[in-house]
């Protein structure tokens, strides 16, 4: 635990606080009533003191609590401005506290009716003190003409915020519009204000949505039409990026999540590999199949199963790939192509397993490793990437994976690591293991 620069003074205080509370103490009692924290006692706390006849009173004494096992910025923590506090604590009184007053973060407490941060304003739809913008609060709002807070319909500005004449069918001084009904999702608002995005009114047939914020990547972004994968603003809440377009090979998929696409050495730049992984455009022909060149734009990941030419030769492979760090998702997926004696199920008569495929997770920097994947045991040995294909198998033919992540680790950086074993030299048609569109980045 880091120890704050703070904490001397710190500590000196509240021992003075301490001490003082004890002399009241023996002013007020007949005895003597001691405070103590088991937790930082120590072996003389818990032997006793001296009296003042030099014995042993076996009272336990006031102590403090031990400021080594405060985090700086934490709750209750030392501070001196609010930057040393993590978000949500500001520093009072020397200490990080649960701020009273939290208008204007950004999200509605319980205290308040509304919170658009830092869009809080008393002309906006919520005011600067969170609470919702009405008529007669005497605030000029978004979807009034005017507002005198009052109710009295005889003076310049009409008890629903609207000028006098406001709804005759006729246009008049102080009127955007005027169309003499009281629909107020229509074109024409009932306070004579043409509806525009913003208003907070939701115009039909024009509008999906109207929150009335400046908040371009919530639920409604400013252009009032309801947010959607494709629409090129980021929401999020949902999407981990939007390029507006439908190009599931560029970085952002047309379901708007980020994956990598190997456009080239960049997109690998760090990753350990061994044997034959690294990027292909085709994979290579064999005795029993020919070579399959990949149309995808770039290239693939993946490795040949380290063949000798002519094949076959050194087909025996045991290597693998290990990524950089990067935040990890709730699932991850990526495109598997391979063309193998799969890992499923071990040889009837050997017991050992064909061709097998392994994905790891670590989250301390590759010291130990988890198992997502073992194609030749567990739950998910019946992945499509796990099980034998045999040739020929087309360029386009590839399987679609996703594998959930335990609660645990999503959203903290860890690395991944593919290992490909052929165990033997043994079958003529193998053409390896091949991934593409993997989630295994940071998004831009």
């Amino acid at each position: 635990m880091r120890r704050s620069r703070h904490s001397a003074w710190w500590y000196a205080g509240r021992e003075s606080a301490i001490a003082l509370m004890a002399v009241m103490t023996l002013g007020c009692s007949s005895g003597i009533t001691s405070w103590s924290n088991p937790s930082s006692q120590t072996g003389s706390d818990l032997a006793g003191t001296d009296d003042a006849a030099g014995e042993s009173s076996g009272e336990t004494t006031a102590s403090t609590v031990e400021i080594d096992d405060c985090e700086l910025g934490s709750r209750d923590c030392p501070c001196e401005v609010d930057e040393d506090c993590d978000q949500g604590s500001v520093c009072s009184s020397g200490s990080c506290v649960q701020p009273i007053d939290s208008c204007g973060d950004g999200v509605p407490d319980d205290d308040e009716e509304c919170d658009h941060g830092t869009a809080n304003a008393d002309g906006g739809m919520c005011k600067a003190d969170c609470t919702r913008q009405v008529c007669g609060d005497g605030f000029v709002g978004p979807a009034e003409a005017c507002d005198d807070g009052n109710d009295d319909d005889d003076d310049a500005c009409a008890s629903h915020c609207a000028v006098p004449t406001c709804g005759d069918g006729e246009l008049q001084d102080g009127e955007e519009c005027d169309d003499g009904n009281d629909d107020d999702h229509d074109g024409c608002l009932t306070t004579c204000l043409e509806a525009r995005c913003g208003d907070g009114i939701v115009h039909e047939g024009v509008e999906q949505c109207d929150d009335a914020n400046t908040n371009d990547v919530d639920e409604c972004p400013n252009t009032c039409g309801q947010a959607s994968c494709g629409d090129g603003v980021v929401n999020a809440d949902n999407e981990e990026c939007d390029d507006g377009n439908d190009d599931d090979h560029d970085g952002c998929t047309r379901t708007c999540a980020c994956h990598l696409t190997f456009q080239n050495d960049a997109d690998i730049s760090g990753w350990g590999l061994t044997g034959g992984w690294g990027l292909y455009t085709e994979a290579p022909p064999s005795t029993l199949a020919s070579l399959v060149p990949f149309e995808t734009p770039g290239q693939v990941f993946g490795t040949d199963g380290n063949r000798a030419i002519p094949y076959p030769g050194a087909e025996i492979e045991i290597s693998s790939a290990t990524t950089t760090s990067f935040t990890l998702p709730e699932a991850l997926h990526f495109r598997s192509w391979h063309v193998d004696e799969g890992g499923s199920a071990p040889h009837p008569s050997t017991g050992l397993h064909y061709d097998t495929k392994r994905i790891f997770v670590s989250v301390d920097a590759g010291a130990t490793w988890s198992p997502l994947v073992d194609c030749s045991e567990g739950p998910q040995a019946d992945l499509a990437f796990c099980l034998r294909r045999e040739p020929p198998r087309d360029e386009d033919d590839w399987d679609e994976i996703a594998i959930a992540l335990d609660e645990d680790l999503v959203g903290v950086p860890g690395q991944l690591r593919f290992e490909y074993d052929t165990l033997d030299e043994l079958e003529e048609f193998e053409q390896g293991w091949f991934i593409d569109d993997i989630n295994a980045l940071e998004c831009p």
